[in-house]
C-alpha cells in the first residue's frame, strides 16, 4: 500500500455524462467520483425516493456550483 495521497482527477471540461445503475455499487462509486469533473451528471436507477433524492444531494453538494445532477 503506497503512502503517497492519491492525485486528484482531472477535469472532464463540458461532458455530460449519462451513468446508469448509479444507485448502489460501482455505479454510485463513478457517480461520485465523477460529479465534480463534468458538467452534466445523469444518473439512473430505480425509480425509489427513498434511494434516489440523498444520492442526488450527495452528487449536486459534490459537484459545486455550475453543474447539474
Amino acid at each position: 500500500m503506497s503512502s503517497r495521497p492519491e492525485p486528484s482527477p482531472a477535469p472532464l471540461g463540458d461532458a455530460t455524462v449519462l451513468l446508469t445503475g448509479a444507485t448502489e455499487g460501482i455505479g454510485r462509486a463513478t457517480a461520485v467520483r465523477l460529479a465534480p469533473r463534468v458538467r452534466a451528471l445523469l444518473v439512473h436507477g430505480p425509480q425509489d425516493p427513498p434511494v434516489v433524492e440523498p444520492l442526488v444531494s450527495q452528487l449536486r453538494e459534490l459537484a459545486g456550483d455550475g453543474a447539474r445532477v
